[in-house]
This record gives C-alpha cells, structure tokens and sequence, in this order.
C-alpha cells in the first residue's frame, strides 16, 4: 500500500533548552535505526526527506501513521486491554534493546549523518553541546556538569553556593563520581528513545494494536537503564530516585529492584501496583533488560535524579521563577538543597 500522507516537521530554533547544531540529523538517525530494530513491523514513520536545523530551520518530511494517539485511551482501558498494550510496549523495548547499531556508531550522546550518508554519534538534542562521548562514564559526568552549570545561571539556584553546599558538590564530582560509577557494569550501547510513553504511541482501536512508534527528537546512544529513568510513566514503569516523595512510586521502585511482593498492597495505590507488576513480567517474557538485571541501576538513577534535580526546571528557567513570589521561590529553594544534600549524604559527601 502507498503513502498518500506526509507530515512536515519544523523544528523551532528558539526553543528553550534545545540544542539544535545537529537536531534534525538525530531523529532522522533515530528513526532511521528504530524503523530496523522493529522490522518487519511498520510502526516508525519513513523519512522521504530533510533539512538540517544547523543555523536555519530544519525540517523533516516524515510518512504519516494511521492511528489514534494511545494517552488517554490507555486510561480507560480495561486491565486485559492495557495488558495487550503493555506487553506491545515491551517488544518494542526489547528490539530496542537488542538491536546491533551501525559500526559506524562508536561511543555516546546524540547520532548524526557524515557526507557519505553514514550514522554516526553526533551531539545530544538535550544537552548543550552534549558530547559526543567516547564512554558511558564521560555522558553521565557531562549530564551532572551541564546541569551544575545550568544552575550557576539561576539567580534562584546561584550555582548551590550558600551554605556550602557547592564545595560538597564539586567534592563530589572531583573525588565521588568515579567510585559510584566504578558499581556500574559496562553496557551495551542502545537506542534510547527518552519518550517512549502512550502519548508518543498510536493505535488501532479497533484492533488494539500500536500502529505508531512517533517523536523520535530527543532519542540518543545511551544504555538500557536510560528509558527507565525517561519513559514509561504512564504505564507505572519510570523509575523514581531513591528520595523521591511520592510513597507509592518509592515502593515500586524497590519493587522494580527487588523484586514485587505477593501479595499486593490493597489500598488505593492497588491499580499502579498491578499495572506495574505487568510491566515486570511482560518484560520478563520477552527477555528486555529491566531494573532489576542491569547491573549498577540503583546508582544510575542516583546520579540520573541526582543531575536532574541539581537544576529543577521551576526554579532555573526564567518564565516559572517570574511567576512565584519570593516566598514561595525561597520555601521551593530550601526544599531543593534538602534534596540535594540527601544525594550528597548517599554519596558519602
């Protein structure tokens, strides 16, 4: 069957925290390496073709998928019919997982495409520049780097400055980061999409199978741990940090690295327990990688989380510090370094 649809995609060149030197290089690469991994089935959209965004606007030319955006459909679903699409999701994260990248892709971060048309590691959309790195070790000291910089910027953050609480840091990152990664087994390299969520899925309600794997921008080289921190929340599979304050995604975070209980808890928190219990055993059937058998996990999301909140968004960018009060960006503040220092106290600083 033809194409009779496209979608042109324009990237904004203003957007904020977007890196755009080589953004539209990167999905298409992305896609390009997706549309293998899941063969034979068509659910990632063809590129008939591109413009790169270096210094201009990029766009794409992408084959439109049939379907329905699967987000709010998945709410109301019945358990048996989120387990079809759950179980949908764990294929599509094992052939992610499991798929042999170009040779010409040797390190991580973001892909590019050379003049002879070749994949090859580029920089992050996400991080400025943002690599490419030769080692797993150098993109997660670069993500903890990038974000301390960020928060250098905010006139909220001021870098973790007072109270000490930057010598900790830049201890930390001098003498600690080495140690805790040293706990991390060596990976293999994997496409990490960084959204793979039902709103980023398409589906055929009729048939209740995905008929669209979408939005590939912010994909990049990283680990099989990496969608775990950035994905799968709808479906109670992201992986909190270990201070998160949401009691219920604490414990399944336990759970996912644990292992689940047998009996599960009969409260209100019973629904994300069996979703994600699913989420585990589906995984578990199709052989992915998961929490739980990916050594070093517990201190990738440290670090992960770690780096995240070293800069929260509310409180670096300038719209959302412009919108609260001083009360309030002064009480959100403290709460922060409360956190932060909890990470650095973990860390043994």
């Amino acid at each position: 069957m033809g194409t009779s649809s496209i979608i042109l995609r324009i990237s904004n060149p203003i957007a904020t925290g977007v890196n755009d030197h080589n953004r539209i290089e990167n999905e298409v690469a992305a896609i390009i390496i997706a549309r293998e991994a899941l063969k034979p089935k068509a659910i990632v959209p063809a590129i008939y073709g591109w413009h790169s965004s270096s210094g201009d606007y990029g766009w794409t030319l992408q084959e439109f998928m049939r379907g329905k955006v699967l987000d709010a459909p998945y709410e109301a679903m019945s358990l048996k019919d989120k387990q079809n699409i759950v179980m949908q999701m764990a294929e599509i994260t094992y052939a992610l997982q499991s798929f042999q990248l170009p040779s010409t892709v040797t390190g991580y971060g973001g892909l590019d495409i050379d003049a002879k048309g070749n994949i090859i590691n580029g920089q992050m959309t996400i991080l400025t520049p943002g690599g490419p790195y030769p080692t797993y070790r150098n993109f997660y000291r670069d993500m903890l780097q990038y974000n301390l910089a960020d928060a250098d910027k905010s006139p909220v953050l001021e870098g973790w400055r007072p109270n000490g609480v930057r010598q900790r840091i830049d201890r930390f990152l001098a003498d600690g980061f080495d140690k805790v990664f040293d706990k991390v087994e060596d990976t293999e390299k994997t496409l990490v999409h960084c959204d793979l969520t039902t709103n980023n899925l398409l589906y055929d309600d009729d048939t209740m199978q995905i008929t669209g794997v979408i939005d590939f921008d912010f994909a990049f080289i990283g680990g099989p741990a990496d969608d775990f921190f950035r994905s799968f929340h709808n479906i109670q599979g992201q992986i909190v940090g270990p201070y998160s304050k949401n009691p219920v995604k604490t414990s399944l975070r336990k759970a996912y690295l644990d292992g689940f209980p047998d009996l599960l808890p009969e409260d209100a928190s019973k629904t994300p327990w069996i979703t994600a219990k699913i989420w585990e055993e589906v995984l578990a059937s199709k052989g992915a990688q998961r929490p739980s058998t990916i050594n070093g996990f517990a201190e990738l999301s440290s670090l992960h989380w770690f780096g995240v909140d070293l800069c929260p968004f509310v409180l670096s960018e300038p719209t959302c510090i412009a919108r609260r009060t001083e009360e309030q960006l002064k009480s959100q503040r403290d709460d922060a370094e409360v956190l932060v220092v909890k990470y650095l106290e973990g860390f043994g600083y």
